[in-house]
């Protein structure tokens, strides 16, 4: 039967990717074309011996011990080879294409996989920022995001030679490699200390099983909520601390030695800012909540069990390191001061004023998880609801059924995951949103903190069924097959809506959860230890994480955003007139622009620069448009009045005057279009070099 399991697992698998690979590569998929296409077998056999290669070496219990034992060796290793290479994950191979405004054709250096368009954040605005810091020397003070001054360590943290430096340790590499090795530097790093720090937390929270640790590890690290948002907003660093901080709080109540507590006490309050300097709200608290609750039940957990720290022994390091940090954390404040204050000003994302009770509109975020399974692989599935891969409702039942077995952890854990439902389908009184501080919380992040307290349940059912005896593992059983009767009935309602063949949804949605919950009961069902129930766990695992490690591509150097022939003349005409301001017709190519080292007024104001806009809208009738994060497009047209409009929540429109092209000190404009015709009395374009894609920029004179 296990064999069975197994190979109907691997035939699946195959199968998926093979469909994966067609999906990218055609938008018409029909189920005729699908099964008729060569390269549709071709790649299921390879996938096939692929995978069966895979599974069969990591259930062997050799390989898994010098794995775990060597798991720190490994992931250094790991990041030397990427930073060599210049790998990344980068989607900036979209530069070549419309989306990127075809500004470079040469140099994609695109290894494997697909180039994520919807990835914006990421391709068109934090790598080209990086890109802006290393042209321009990492300041702290950039005279080039924005064309005026702006401060790189709040809302997106930038790489610079300051203070708040400590606590991004993954741009560190920026400085110390430049920004080719050191993008490499920033995608590995991250990519390994995430799964090094889930397997840590997993090991404390799953009583040093270390199969489940590792398997835990994997799927946190390869979610598709992880991967989808690894890049930006402080996702990856979100887990590394966060984990960090609860393993650190059990070794310093643990520790036999002074010097021990000292360590911990600094590594628990480094954790701590490097968490605070995330400064994305609407996730952090969340998990903050998340992680508190572990934090507090390892605690409580230790006293229990007799431990006893005296005040002479916890208090002094706690008292030290907590007074340096209050004095760091002021320090880090003060500096980065002023894009606070205009941040908290603007209409977006400043007057966010949350209290819950979207809950009808999120009905199918629960499912998120099934986008990952066939669409978002394939360059189609929306990132914003891209969750952890639960299988709901397997983490609830699990859940429930540990909460049955008077498990305090899957208590606690379930209640936290209640209250998240509760605040995203009841809206609750202002204040007490207020005090929680959700009023920061976007109800449509809850899901994502909804899938890892329930991956957190799953695998600690795991823990508690495969220490058990028979009947405990028979009960955790009928929880399983609970679950899959549940969920294959949510799963056909909630797959109604995707534009794919009934067929097809039936491999992606059903299966997948047949064979997990199979999976899962051949490892209940296994002895206690043995080649079974690891390889069980391992085709288990491999179905959560194949969707998440095909999220992002796999990407050697950046000549195609900084050596391409766009990127050369970009270059040159900064470094002869290093002091002129540019601007753009489409943001995009702004993006370009200041990516390469030029100061671009129009490059995405993370933060508004009103003194600006106000010299062009003296009255401030359209301050609520430009009072915001946004990207920015400028149009000059041969009106008397700029106008500004506002196209969605982070994007709006200046349709500029040409006499306000010389108001706001333009010195280039990027155009496709013929410019020359607006030409006045005051102000002349003239055409002065070409860019890929039809662009050309025109010195304004």
């Amino acid at each position: 039967m296990r064999v069975l399991v197994l190979a109907v697992t691997v035939t699946f698998a195959a199968m998926c990717l093979s469909l994966f690979c067609a999906i990218a590569g055609q938008s018409g998929l029909t189920l005729q074309s699908f099964v008729t296409a060569p390269t549709t077998w071709l790649g299921f056999l390879g996938w096939a011996v692929g995978l069966c290669a895979l599974i069969g070496f990591v259930s062997m219990a050799s390989v898994l011990d010098f794995a775990f034992h060597h798991r720190i060796f490994i992931g250094i290793a790991t990041i030397v080879l990427c930073v060599f290479f210049n790998v990344s994950g980068s989607s900036i191979g979209m530069w070549a294409t419309p989306s990127g405004c075809n500004l470079a054709s040469e140099n994609a250096g695109l290894l494997f996989g697909t180039a994520r368009g919807i990835r914006t954040d990421e391709w068109l605005v934090l790598t080209p920022f990086f890109s802006a810091q290393g042209a321009t020397g990492f300041p702290l003070i950039s005279e080039t995001i924005r064309g005026a001054s702006t401060v790189t360590s709040v809302v997106y943290a930038l790489p610079s030679w300051s203070l708040p430096i400590l606590f991004h340790p993954f741009l560190a590499g920026f400085l110390l490699l430049g920004f080719d090795r050191g993008l490499a530097f920033f995608w590995s790093a991250r990519l390994v200390c995430l799964f090094l720090a889930s397997t840590e937390l997993g090991l404390l929270l799953f009583r040093r099983r270390r199969g489940i640790a590792m398997a835990f590890g994997l799927v946190c690290t390869f979610a598709p909520h992880a991967q989808w948002w690894i890049a930006i907003n402080g996702i990856a660093e979100l887990f590394i601390f966060g984990s960090m901080l609860v393993v650190l709080l059990h070794r310093f109540l643990a520790a036999e030695t002074a010097r021990q507590r000292w360590l911990c006490a600094v590594g628990l309050f480094w954790c701590a800012g490097c968490y605070l300097w995330i400064l994305y709200p609407a996730w952090q608290i969340l998990f903050f909540y998340v992680f508190l609750l572990l934090g507090a039940g390892i605690a409580i957990q230790w006293f229990r069990a007799g431990g006893r720290l005296s005040l002479w022994q916890w208090m002094p390091p706690l008292a030290v390191c907590g007074i340096f940090w209050i004095g760091l954390m002021g320090a880090c404040a003060w500096l980065g001061w002023p894009a606070i204050q205009a941040t908290l000003s603007t209409v977006y994302p400043g007057a966010r004023d949350v209290s819950g009770g979207d809950g009808p509109s999120l009905v199918k975020s629960i499912f998120s998880y099934l986008s990952a399974l066939g669409l978002a692989p394939a360059g189609a599935g929306l990132t914003t609801a891209s969750s952890f891969f639960t299988f709901f409702p397997l983490g609830l039942v699990f859940g429930i059924a540990s909460c049955l077995r008077r498990d305090k952890l899957s208590i606690a854990l379930a209640s936290l995951a209640a209250c998240f439902l509760l605040f995203m389908y009841v809206e609750i009184p202002v204040w007490l949103a207020k005090i929680t501080f959700l009023s920061q919380v976007l109800t449509e992040r809850c899901p994502m903190a909804i899938g890892y307290i329930e991956t957190l349940l799953c695998f600690r059912a795991l823990t508690l069924a495969s220490g058990g005896d028979r009947k405990t593992r028979r009960y955790y059983g009928v929880a399983l097959a609970l679950a899959l009767v549940l969920g294959l009935g949510l799963t056909v309602r909630a797959s109604q809506s995707y534009p794919y063949p009934l067929v097809l949804l039936c491999l992606l949605f059903g299966c997948p959860l047949v064979l997990f919950v199979g999976n899962l009961g051949c490892f209940l069902a296994a002895p206690c230890t043995g080649r079974a129930r690891r390889t069980a766990l391992a085709c288990a695992v491999m179905l959560c994480v194949l969707p998440g490690a095909l999220a992002n591509p796999i990407q050697q150097g950046t000549a195609i955003l900084t050596d391409s022939s766009s990127a050369r003349v970009i270059r040159e005409l900064v470094a002869s007139d290093p002091d002129a301001l540019w601007a753009s017709e489409r943001n995009e190519v702004a993006q370009y622009c200041v990516a390469n080292g030029a100061a671009t007024i129009n490059s995405v104001n993370v933060y508004p620069d009103l003194e600006r806009w106000h010299r062009v809208d003296p009255t401030g009738r359209y301050e609520d448009i430009y009072n915001r994060y946004a990207h920015i497009r400028v149009n000059v047209q041969d009106e008397h009045a700029t106008t500004f409009e506002l196209v969605q929540a982070d994007l709006f429109s200046v349709d500029l005057s040409v006499e306000d092209v010389r108001t706001l000190g333009i010195d280039y404009y990027v155009s496709s279009q013929d410019m020359t015709a607006l030409d006045s009395a005051d102000v002349a374009f003239t055409p002065v070099a070409s860019l890929e894609g039809g662009w050309t920029i025109y010195h304004v004179e």
